[in-house]
């Protein structure tokens, strides 16, 4: 098992070139299941040059800021730990090496975290990263049984979905994730547990025991049209009382299809408990 690193940013604005990191946080998987949270913050450098809209939106300023240029912060008291920014590029950098990042929305914080660490002369060496929402969207498509077939192959119908494929909202709708409260901070190390709990989901299936809906009925067979389909449902209902221990293999050919047409419920699908 690939060691897997849960990670989010909080930024400044949304462009790397000008906006800057203000908050890290990872949480590491080892192949054995043990994991490490970790969170630090930054001290922005040019906060004039920050994105207002994007500050106000994260909720940045109902945060503590850094009384540091780099501090760890303990993830049970929030009590700050003052660190080198070199050294915690350089812890960062090695803790990453290797590993399968996954995060909420890696065109966004990786680019950032990538310029971070390369300005202290690291490399980000991590393995390959991983679009967790997305790959949610598509569970949840899936399990609202949105996809068809036509000439092109399987189509997914996304509008259910809307247009802006938000992680908690479809972490709610998954069933990893209660309501989250509107008024609380877009802390990273939230964010980072929100790629943790979307991947466990998309990968031993959501906490919840969700049923996908029975497809349609399907057309009854030529030979059970009408008036025979009809006879059909009667000797169907009437097979709990029959002797069916004769070997008459063609009349239990029959007796399937008819229970195959009437019976929707055997087509429904319970997706697995989650196993970690």
């Amino acid at each position: 098992m690939t060691r897997i690193a849960f990670l989010a940013a909080g930024r400044t604005g949304p462009n790397p070139r000008i906006h800057e990191l203000h908050e890290l946080a990872l949480i590491e998987r080892t192949p054995g299941g043990a994991e490490r949270l970790s969170l630090w913050r930054l001290r922005p450098q040019r906060l004039p040059d920050a994105d207002a809209e994007h500050l106000r939106r994260t909720r940045y300023f109902d945060q503590p800021t850094a009384a540091h240029s780099a501090a760890a912060i303990d993830v049970n008291l929030g009590t700050p730990s003052p660190v080198d920014p070199r050294l915690l590029a350089a812890d960062l950098a090695s803790r990453l090496f290797g590993a399968e990042v996954v995060t909420c929305d890696p065109g966004r914080d990786l680019p950032f975290i990538g310029a971070w660490l390369e300005a202290h002369n690291q490399l980000p060496g991590w393995r390959r990263s991983a679009d967790v929402t997305s790959a949610a969207a598509g569970l949840l498509a899936g399990i609202m049984h949105t996809s068809r077939n036509d000439a092109r192959g399987c189509v997914v119908d996304w509008r259910p979905l809307g247009d802006d494929w938000d992680a908690e909202r479809l972490a709610v709708s998954l069933g990893v994730l209660a309501a989250p409260d509107p008024e609380l901070p877009c802390h990273a190390l939230r964010r980072a547990d929100l790629a943790r709990r979307l991947y466990d989901a998309v990968h031993y299936g959501p906490p919840l025991d969700l049923s996908l809906p029975a497809p349609p009925d399907p057309e009854p067979p030529a030979e059970l049209a009408g008036d025979a389909l009809a006879e059909g449902l009667d000797d169907g209902l009437g097979l709990a009382g029959e002797d069916t221990t004769h070997s008459d293999d063609g009349d239990h050919s029959r007796r399937r299809d008819r229970l195959v047409a009437v019976d929707p419920a055997a087509a429904t699908t319970v997706l697995p408990a989650p196993q970690h």
